[in-house]
């Protein structure tokens, strides 16, 4: 899942994905990624998840 605060990390080390908490993890709590650069304006964000995913972001930064 997308948060544009996330949780997880992850790299490609081959042809293995490698994911990494960024923070503690609690047991039934989601995994998150961002699926844009974090740097940006939040209207910037909204506007790509937009046009590249199809969602409008409500993650608690958002």
């Amino acid at each position: 899942n997308h948060s544009c605060r996330p949780n997880c990390a992850y790299s490609f080390d081959g042809n293995q994905l490698r994911i990494y908490a960024l923070s503690p993890i609690a047991a039934g709590d989601a995994l998150t990624i961002g699926y844009v650069d974090p740097i940006q304006s939040r209207a910037t964000r909204q506007a790509e998840l937009s046009r590249r995913y199809h969602f409008n972001c409500q993650c608690v930064r958002c």
